[in-house]
C-alpha cells in the first residue's frame, strides 16, 4: 500500500514538473510573440505615416491642378516637381 502511494506521489510530482516546464515554455513563447506583435505595430505606424505623407502630397497636387484658373500647365508642372522634390527630400 505504501509503495503504491509513493509511486502515485512520484507520478504526480513528475506530472507537476512537466506542467511547470510547459508553463515556462509557453510563457517564453508568449513573450516572443508579444515582442513580434509590438514590432509589427511599430512598422505599421511607420507605414501609415508614409502613406499619410503620400496622401497629403496627392491632395496638394490635386488642389493645385483644380485651382489652375489660367491653364498654365508649365507653372503647375514646375510646382508639382517642387512638391515631389520636397517629398523625396523628407524621406
Amino acid at each position: 500500500m505504501i509503495k503504491e502511494i509513493q509511486s502515485l506521489i512520484k507520478a504526480r510530482n513528475k506530472s507537476l514538473i512537466n506542467a511547470e516546464n510547459k508553463v515556462q515554455e509557453l510563457t517564453k513563447e508568449n513573450q516572443i510573440l508579444r515582442q513580434k506583435r509590438l514590432q509589427d505595430v511599430r512598422n505599421n505606424i511607420k507605414i501609415l505615416e508614409q502613406e499619410n505623407k503620400k496622401i497629403e502630397l496627392i491632395k496638394r497636387i490635386t488642389d493645385l491642378v483644380n485651382g489652375n484658373k489660367y491653364n498654365n500647365e508649365k507653372v503647375i508642372l514646375n510646382i508639382i516637381r517642387e512638391l515631389v522634390t520636397d517629398y523625396q527630400s523628407q524621406n
